[in-house]
């Protein structure tokens, strides 16, 4: 079975008490910890590493993360670039740009964050060209959700439920990856009464999770349909007290 964040953050804090001081693993743990939204955590495991082991990546690249998300920008930067200098592979050195372009954009530094974004992306295409990645796969997983979600109206129909007030219902932004969800999502958080946070670790856990409770042997989006409403019900209230409790 495929093991979602805390299934792993619980065996690597298995393994820390066997192996104390750990380098590898207090940065592992530092990375599950910012997926999880475990901020304060995340910095103690990414701090003590760094402590160890100066300029480990990983350990660097949770701090880093930490420290965006905590709105020390300054800091962040200096992580990002340090990461950006001596990465250990592509996907490293795209995720410190993107960081990098984040903060800067947070700073008012909109050419720079332009700048970093696009070095990102270039070097991503040029990695997923040298990898030979299959177009077809992502675009069969566009074409089965496309027509799942025509087919079935009905379970994607909007509705609130009744011990929720309207004003605190979550909004969500979906799209491609690049496309912009991130900066709509940064232009909107500036009002005061809207805040936001990085909800994809809990949608990608309740889905891994419900997927193994249906017992379905069929794929995202399919199973769904296996769905009944108090099993939706269930969801939404798994996935706010996730939210909540963050």
């Amino acid at each position: 079975m495929k093991l979602d964040n805390h299934g792993a953050i619980e065996q690597l804090e298995q393994e820390l008490k066997f192996r104390p001081g750990n380098v590898s693993v207090l940065a592992n743990l530092a990375l599950l910890y910012d997926q999880v939204s475990l901020y304060d955590k995340s910095a103690d495991a990414s701090s003590l590493a760094l402590k160890l082991q100066p300029g480990h990546i990983g350990a660097m690249m949770a701090l880093a993360n930490v420290e965006k998300y905590r709105g020390n920008h300054t800091v962040a930067e200096a992580l990002y670039r340090r990461i950006a200098e001596a990465p250990q592979n592509d996907d490293q050195f795209c995720i410190a740009q993107t960081g990098l372009g984040h903060v800067l954009d947070r700073q008012g530094h909109y050419a720079e964050a332009f700048q970093a974004f696009d070095t990102a992306n270039t070097v991503w295409k040029q990695s997923a060209a040298r990898q030979g990645i299959n177009a077809s796969d992502f675009q069969n997983i566009v074409r089965d959700t496309t027509n799942w979600s025509r087919d079935n109206p009905d379970k994607l129909r909007h509705t609130i439920p009744s011990d929720i007030d309207p004003g605190q219902a979550p909004l969500f932004f979906v799209g491609f990856p690049r496309s912009g969800t991130t900066l709509l999502e940064q232009i909107l958080e500036q009002h005061p009464k809207i805040a936001s946070s990085r909800e994809t670790p809990f949608i990608s856990q309740l889905i891994d999770n419900l997927h193994f409770k249906t017992e379905s042997v069929t794929d995202y989006p399919h199973f769904l349909d296996n769905l009944d409403d108090d099993q939706v019900r269930t969801l939404r209230l798994a996935y706010r007290n996730l939210a909540n409790s963050q």
